[in-house]
């Protein structure tokens, strides 16, 4: 799982295939966040919500580009599944191979 670290009065484009389905938006704390976000569109218009600290959003990407803003006053983080289609399962951050029948 990809964790992006967005802080207070910072913004993050993530590029078309980057989010290949859901993105969650979780606020690190100590206080309320008030993010905006733009889904396809370029911004603005952002979305805008507020989040308190220990919670969390849901939104569907579904691959399309993504803006988000912070404008604080706490950190927020973006977490989201990358697309492993391809890829070796060493390739994939995280992921250790193993083989039937061997130990």
């Amino acid at each position: 799982m990809a964790v992006v670290n967005v802080p207070a009065n910072t913004g993050v484009h993530l590029n078309a295939g980057q989010v290949p389905g859901l993105m969650y938006v979780y606020c690190v704390g100590p206080a309320m966040a008030t993010f905006g976000i733009s889904i396809v569109n370029p911004p603005p218009p952002y979305v805008w919500h507020q989040l308190a600290a220990g919670h969390m959003l849901t939104f569907q990407v579904d691959g399309f580009d993504c803006w988000v803003e912070n404008n604080g006053p706490s950190t927020i983080q973006l977490l989201y599944n990358t697309t492993f289609e391809g890829k070796e399962v060493r390739e994939v951050e995280g992921a250790t191979p193993f083989y039937l029948g061997r130990r």
